[in-house]
């Protein structure tokens, strides 16, 4: 039987190395885009919840809440905003155990690739409700907009990744608020009004534009 020389296993082992780093960056991409689709599918059900919500508010979407709180709709109890899980709006309609337990989980606030913002602000989401927007702030934070305010149900942004919401406002979004594309390509998946999730770029200091609006009244 004919033995392997030394140079031929080299070979075969650099061959290998070679295969593997033209496989990675597609493996790669494969993983991220199954994140991706799972994200997806979280902002889908969440946009149900709101719908459940705003049929059982007579048309009325969630008010802000807290005063200094974009993620009072949804999510667990983060270690900097620390609203409770019971508190957040949204979380009865996904959520078995009755009464909430302040230190639940709720798996749906997490995009699969945010290692940050969940266990921070208690979701990878937050409602586009920040006074300085102009999207569904209502003064007082207890109080709320009817949905026949949104002009453009199909346009109009309810909740974004985190990111997304800090590049609409012209701040640059860090590094971990990219959870699907590298740094500074400025993807994020959006929830809108009429309840479709899409995978858009959202350009810096952009608040409203051909594909999305952040602003109620356009």
């Amino acid at each position: 039987m004919k033995k392997f020389t030394l140079i031929e296993l080299l070979v075969v082992v650099a061959i290998i190395g070679i295969l593997a780093s033209m496989l990675l960056p597609s493996l790669t991409k494969a993983r991220e885009a199954g994140k991706r689709a799972v994200c997806i599918s979280n902002m889908k059900q969440i946009g149900m919840a709101l719908q459940m919500y705003i049929d059982d508010a007579n048309g009325y979407y969630p008010p802000k809440g807290d005063s200094s709180n974009q993620y009072a709709w949804f999510g667990k109890k983060g270690t900097t905003w620390t609203m409770n899980p019971s508190e957040r709006f949204l979380n009865i309609y996904v959520m078995t155990e009755n009464p909430i337990p302040n230190d639940a989980e709720v798996p749906l606030a997490k995009c699969p690739s945010d290692e940050v913002h969940y266990d921070t602000k208690g979701a990878s989401y937050n409602a586009n409700n920040h006074p300085s927007i102009g999207g569904l702030y209502k003064s007082p934070v207890t109080a709320s907009w009817h949905v026949s305010a949104v002009n453009s149900p199909t346009k109009f942004v309810v909740m974004p990744e985190y990111g997304g919401d800090k590049s609409m406002q012209g701040l640059n979004p860090p590094a971990d608020a990219y959870f699907h594309t590298p740094y500074g390509k400025r993807f994020w998946n959006v929830l809108f009004a009429d309840s479709h999730v899409k995978f858009i770029r959202i350009n810096d200091g952009q608040k409203s534009g051909a594909e999305y609006t952040f602003l109620r009244t356009e």
